[in-house]
């Protein structure tokens, strides 16, 4: 009995010590944004309906700047397109990162959209704000040198240990032909 005692304590502080490590899929920070309609905005409109494909959005005002990530943008002002809009909210209002992994999710195996900040998280970490730049299906710090994949998460798969992207949860319905971002 005391065996069996001294082996269920030892599991659990084995899975406690494990537990800090472990982040959250979505980030708790403040994020909203709305665009429609999404086939207006050509490079998050192949973003989203590509796996493999990814895009930037920044934002100035009613003026949301799409880019790809062969680095052409595309502008659209949501104001003049009579679109009701909030102003993107993001950390610093910097932008998002939108797009859809080429490796499908493993427990439906269908591809999905995420929204990742675009600002770095372990620079943020660091009261930083640096922006990403788009390379392939990886997210790269200029600033810290960390690479980050799009396809796992936001995970760090160069340039040192760290926090993986900051992503926020998204619904984007064709049908409608909007996208939505709110956490």
């Amino acid at each position: 009995m005391l065996k069996r005692l001294c082996l269920s304590a030892l599991c659990i502080i084995l899975l406690s010590s494990c537990m800090g490590d472990i982040e959250n899929e979505f980030c708790s920070l403040r994020a909203f944004c709305r665009v429609t309609p999404v086939t207006g905005a050509a490079p998050l409109h192949e973003a989203l309906n590509n796996p493999g494909l990814f895009c930037t959005l920044t934002a100035k005002g009613s003026l949301y700047t799409f880019t790809r990530q062969n680095g052409t943008s595309v502008p659209l002002d949501m104001g003049a397109m009579g679109q009701s809009y909030l102003p993107l909210q993001t950390i610093n209002n910097l932008g998002l990162i939108l797009g859809t992994p080429s490796v499908p999710d493993v427990r439906t195996t269908q591809f999905y959209t995420v929204a990742f900040d675009i600002v770095c998280p372990n620079c943020y970490d660091n009261a930083i704000t640096k922006q990403l730049y788009l390379q392939d299906e990886t997210a790269v710090c200029n600033r810290c040198k960390r690479h980050y994949d799009l396809r796992n998460n936001g995970i760090v798969t160069e340039g040192g240990k760290g926090r993986k992207l900051f992503r926020y949860r998204m619904t984007y319905t064709p049908a409608q032909d909007v996208v939505v971002i709110s956490n």
